[in-house]
This record gives C-alpha cells, structure tokens and sequence, in this order.
C-alpha cells in the first residue's frame, strides 16, 4: 500500500535528492535536512524523555552524538 506523502516532505527530499546529485557531502545534507527542519533522532529521544516516554540515560545509549561535518 502507497501512502501519499505531503507537499512539505516531497519538498525536503527534492532538495536532498538536488544535494546528492551535486556530489553533497554528508554533513551538508544533515545541514540542510535540519535547517528545513528535520529532528536528530537524539533530538526528539530528549523531547520524548521530558514528556517521560523513555529516559535521558537510554537515548543517550541507543543514540549517536549529533555532529555536523563542516565541509
């Protein structure tokens, strides 16, 4: 089964799928997918943490620290 998936979304992986194609590094297309505002899987593991789903010492275990590679 298809899901449709919304204008925003078709937006984002446009300009990432534009960044592949232009030879993008990794660390420019985790910039530019944050800055169109994506969430670091750590990032919404603390959300969800302060909302106590889950707790800050098991993000930090199943998580990677967010590091943004400077071109």
């Amino acid at each position: 089964m298809k899901l449709p998936r919304s204008v925003e979304l078709d937006h984002v992986l446009l300009g990432h799928a534009q960044h592949l194609v232009e030879g993008g590094h990794a660390g420019r297309i985790k910039r530019h997918a944050l800055a169109q505002g994506m969430r670091t899987l750590r990032d919404d593991g603390i959300a969800k943490a302060l909302a106590g789903v889950t707790t800050l010492d098991e993000v930090l275990r199943v998580t990677q620290e967010d590091v943004v590679e400077l071109d």
